[in-house]
């Protein structure tokens, strides 16, 4: 069942009925359909060969845009409080998501948003062009949202925060 509140983001500007959602598919069509920016403060995470920003934040709920530089290899890893989609946006970036490749020529094609479950390992690969997607996620377990990256464990045993950090530059 879907809730309804008010709020406002300045007294001089009028209100938003901003909805509560029951589950991360809801929220995902309804983002994706309106696009409302309501990044924090602290919006930006740098990894060696990754950037993350947070394009909206509510609740348990957030987006993030990432961008990975060309020819970057992530490890495997899986995000253990985090429900999320996956959405391709552009550039030659290649996902391997629970043992199912997603290469970006395909998903140029036909960009529909990808479910990975926080027990689903799943790691990407760039070209020469680098490339960026959408990550719209739930957070779980009563875990405040911040950047995926924080919420990390790799196959290779690194940890939170090393995220992206532990990606390798392909030669």
């Amino acid at each position: 069942m879907r809730q309804t509140r008010y709020g406002c983001l300045k007294a001089s500007e009028g209100c938003l009925i901003i909805d509560i959602f029951d589950d991360l598919a809801e929220f995902a069509k309804w983002w994706l359909h309106h696009r409302m920016l309501l990044p924090p403060p602290n919006a930006v995470t740098t990894y060696q060969n990754m950037t993350g920003t947070c394009l909206y934040r509510h609740g348990q709920y957030q987006v993030q845009m990432f961008t990975s530089k060309p020819n970057s290899v992530s490890v495997s890893h899986v995000h253990p409080n985090v429900d999320s989609y996956e959405l391709y946006l552009c550039g030659d970036l290649d996902f391997v998501i629970a043992g199912n490749i997603y290469k970006h020529q395909e998903v140029a094609a036909n960009p529909i948003p990808v479910r990975i479950h926080p027990h689903y390992w799943h790691e990407g690969t760039t070209g020469p062009l680098g490339g960026s997607f959408l990550s719209l996620q739930k957070w779980l377990n009563n875990v405040p949202p911040s950047c995926v990256g924080e919420d990390w464990v790799g196959v290779d045993g690194s940890a939170a925060g090393t995220c992206v950090g532990r990606t390798e530059t392909k030669e």
